[in-house]
């Protein structure tokens, strides 16, 4: 997935490489999609005082918005590309570099908030959902943290597979049990009284944020996984395959994070909202299924890990860098970041909305750019020179000013915390707005652009 993957020009499948089939694909998709963020877009979602109606159909439209993904694992099945071996006759061989930094950022950025979950699922056992009884509690769960995710990241990948499917499956089993506990203290009566709120004010910016979190995020990795498919294999079937693996877990665990949301009140403004979920769940409850989603959320952010250590290589060669010494590095990175943003006094939902709208704005606009110049320049196939680490093509300038533009009207539609943009009132007044329009914008000015060429 990298620029510099293959010492021939095009980084293309080979073919002992494509041994896996698209039901064997759609099972490492759930694999992948089993854990506690699922349900914590479920309770993002009723943050935005929806009513019934709208929180259901957001969970379904943002779950089953993995087709995105899915689309792109079968255009790699299709070329034998990996996505951003694609996307350089967008962006160009240089200019793809830039594709290549927010998908390492992606992939770091996800791993540290899997590791900061993990911290505190394990405060809240330590602490028994009460960390400001035991202030040590805290550095306890970071400590016991770190060292599981560095364990798992020297033998993890040696875990046997079985071990693997029974943490995911009983996840699973307790979370309906969760589920259970969050149905039965929800007051039904007053939320059937609420009414539905604007659509295009409110639930459009739910819908785009639970997307970025479910789908949007595997977006720049998805060609990776088509193009390890079996030649001969339909690619109707590893596009269903790939959207039911990634769509049908994601959605159960939204719906027990609603539930959740619903069940305790004022959930997506408190600060520690685990410790409350805690304390909801009975004593042979909590323990056992804050343990299962931590291990879980370990062996997530290993595979983060080394994602981003993956796509950092290319760079590490050119420092002279051992791949020892990178893996170290980001472990340093990754284990301070995590321990510094833990520690501070900071709301997670408020903050997550932040990271969500950011990178979304990234990515949807990225793959807005690379959707319009793939159906007007590349149905047919990819030019194997426009994709050769040693063409001459270095920018194309149409889709990087695409992308810039389309991020920069992003930015001026959203406001959060970190920023204020000037154009985010009425229908952009809601964190997510600017996300959706940023996807629109790129692939809207490559259709300019071939209208009217730039001068390359």
């Amino acid at each position: 997935m990298n620029e510099h993957s293959n010492s021939s020009a095009v980084n293309q499948a080979a073919e002992l490489q494509r041994e896996t089939v698209p039901e064997d694909l759609a099972y490492q998709i759930v694999m992948a999609k089993v854990g506690i963020m699922g349900i914590v877009i479920g309770i993002l979602i009723t943050g935005y005082h929806l009513s019934f109606l709208q929180v259901l159909l957001g969970a379904v439209i943002s779950s089953f918005g993995f087709v995105i993904p899915a689309w792109m694992a079968a255009l790699g099945q299709k070329t034998g590309l990996a996505s951003l071996t694609m996307s350089r006759a967008t962006f160009g061989i240089f200019g793809n570099r830039v594709s290549n930094f927010f998908a390492w950022v992606n992939a770091f950025g996800w791993g540290i908030i899997q590791v900061m979950l993990c911290c505190w699922l394990i405060t809240a056992i330590i602490t028994r959902g009460s960390m400001a009884a035991n202030p040590w509690g805290l550095g306890t769960g970071t400590i016991i943290t770190l060292a599981l995710v560095g364990l798992l990241m020297w033998r993890g990948e040696n875990w046997n597979h079985d071990i693997r499917v029974w943490l995911h499956g009983l996840f699973i089993i307790l979370s309906l049990v969760v589920a259970a506990f969050g149905f039965s203290v929800i007051n039904w009566h007053a939320i059937m009284q609420t009414t539905s709120t604007d659509w295009l004010i409110n639930w459009v910016p739910a819908v785009m944020l639970a997307t970025v979190a479910t789908s949007l995020i595997s977006t720049m990795e998805a060609g990776n996984w088509g193009q390890r498919i079996k030649k001969g294999a339909y690619r109707n079937s590893t596009l269903v395959a790939t959207l039911i693996g990634g769509s049908l877990p994601t959605y159960l665990l939204i719906i027990v994070g609603i539930l959740l949301g619903y069940g305790i009140p004022g959930l997506i403004d408190k600060q520690l909202p685990f410790m409350a979920i805690y304390r909801l769940l009975p004593g042979w409850l909590n323990n056992l299924y804050y343990v299962v989603a931590a291990v879980i959320l370990c062996l997530h952010a290993m595979r983060a890990f080394h994602h981003a250590v993956h796509l950092a290589a290319p760079l590490g060669q050119q420092v002279q860098v051992s791949n020892i010494q990178l893996k170290l590095g980001h472990f340093i990175i990754l284990g301070v970041c995590s321990a510094v943003i833990i520690t501070l006094p900071i709301n997670f939902f408020i903050e997550l909305r932040v990271w969500l709208s950011t990178l979304g704005m990234i990515i949807f606009s990225w793959f807005g750019v690379f959707l319009a110049d793939y159906l007007l320049n590349h149905r047919t196939g990819y030019d194997e020179h426009a994709i050769s680490l040693t063409s001459d093509e270095h920018y194309h300038w149409e889709g990087i000013i695409a992308w810039g533009l389309a991020v920069i009207v992003g930015m001026l539609t959203t406001d959060n915390s970190l920023w204020h943009g000037p154009w985010a009132h009425g229908i952009f007044a809601q964190v997510g707005s600017g996300v959706a329009l940023a996807g629109i914008i790129g692939f809207v000015m490559i259709l300019i652009f071939k209208i009217i060429p730039l001068k390359q």
